[in-house]
């Protein structure tokens, strides 16, 4: 079992400015390898029942 700090590393984080419609914005952008296929990953992301389970409850188009 991946410990809990293990699992935090194992996510490359880069910080970065990010042009918007408004002007300039901040972008995080998050990278992770699954041992998982690409359909039950993107699940994972865009379903909010699932996105719950490990993040927080949300609503909105996704």
């Amino acid at each position: 079992m991946i410990g809990f700090v293990d699992r935090i590393n194992a996510a490359r984080r880069e910080v970065g400015n990010h042009p918007v419609a408004t002007g300039e914005g901040r972008s995080l952008l998050l990278r992770r390898s699954y041992d998982a296929s690409i359909e039950d990953v993107w699940n994972a992301c865009t379903d909010p029942d699932r996105i719950s389970r490990w993040l927080a409850p949300v609503t909105g188009d996704l």
